[in-house]
């Protein structure tokens, strides 16, 4: 088959669907970023989190909902 420059409509969505999360995440605290990008993107738990940001455990479970909340808003 003949190669095409154009992405197809699989990549074309994974492309919107990133932009949108990128314009979400501009959009909260960059303490919400800095929370989401340890846990989801570094992988670490949410214990080593509060750690590396000096919080309390129970504060860093609490914060992860509130950011987590404040980027579904965003996105819808």
């Amino acid at each position: 088959p003949p190669v095409s420059d154009s992405p197809s409509a699989e990549t074309a969505c994974g492309i919107d669907e990133r932009l949108a999360l990128r314009e979400a995440l501009s959009e909260i605290s960059s303490s919400c970023r800095q929370i989401l990008a340890a846990h989801y993107v570094e992988g670490q738990t949410l214990t080593e989190t509060a750690r590396r940001l000096a919080l309390a455990n129970s504060g860093i479970f609490k914060a992860m909902t509130r950011c987590l909340k404040r980027l579904r808003k965003c996105l819808s």
